[in-house]
């Protein structure tokens, strides 16, 4: 009885500590991506793509870090929800641009070359 009451109990251990490191995996996924900071650079380096779809922002970081990055509204996952408005910025980036930005140039649209996509983990300040 004493050697099935430990074998039951290294299996809920075993458990645990699979599940755990599977959580903590999860975890840092979702951080994945290339770190950022700064300034928001104002309009002529930030604006909204107009022939994108509806809520892509071109944003322009200033130092530190100087990176031209896009950004699709309502994706901010933590409660501000204030970019691109915002004046200071921090976060991380995914190099492969997820939202592409076009802007109308004549009657024609124009893409506007980007370093990658801000991705949800991203802090901003007003």
């Amino acid at each position: 009885m004493k050697a099935m009451k430990k074998y039951a109990l290294s299996i809920v251990i075993a458990l645990t500590l699979v599940c755990s490191a599977l959580a903590m995996r999860a975890s840092a996924q979702s951080f994945s991506g290339k770190a950022f900071g700064g300034s928001i650079l104002p309009f002529p380096f930030s604006f909204p793509c107009t022939c994108s779809p509806s809520g892509v922002y071109y944003v322009t970081v200033g130092p530190p870090s100087s990176v031209s990055l896009t950004y699709q509204a309502g994706t901010q996952k933590y409660l501000s929800h204030n970019l691109p408005f915002a004046r200071n910025v921090l976060g991380f980036y995914n190099p492969l641009n997820r939202f592409q930005c076009k802007i109308y140039v004549g009657t024609s649209c124009s893409v506007v070359t980007a370093q990658g996509s801000i991705n949800s983990v991203v802090g901003s300040s007003r």
